[in-house]
């Protein structure tokens, strides 16, 4: 039980430093003139909006994806985790709550 609440403890702590991550690369990054401004337009433009928003222009969708895919690599890279549905939920939740927050501070 310990071990549980501690990994989960973690998880929330370093879902916050994914969260900044997403939103520093979909919101900062892809405005016009920075480095990814580009790349956001041409993909904004071409693609449909079911492949572009995960890939770049939906904050949320780019934090929930790092965190499904990063929950996943931590699990296969370290053999001290194992899976755990429960975990991988709250991972990706706090993810999107933390890029809400950040979102919402951001605009004030």
């Amino acid at each position: 039980m310990t071990a549980f609440l501690l990994t989960t403890l973690f998880l929330i702590a370093g879902a916050f430093i994914v969260s900044v991550c997403a939103w520093v690369y979909a919101e900062i990054l892809t405005d016009n003139g920075m480095l990814l401004g580009r790349v956001f337009n041409i993909i904004n433009e071409r693609l449909p909006s079911w492949i572009g928003k995960p890939i770049m222009t939906c904050v949320y969708c780019v934090g929930g994806q790092m965190a499904l895919w990063l929950y996943i690599f931590l699990v296969f890279h370290f053999t001290e985790l194992e899976y755990n549905l429960l975990h991988h939920i709250i991972f990706i939740s706090f993810t999107i709550f933390y890029i809400k927050i950040i979102d919402k501070s951001w605009q004030n």
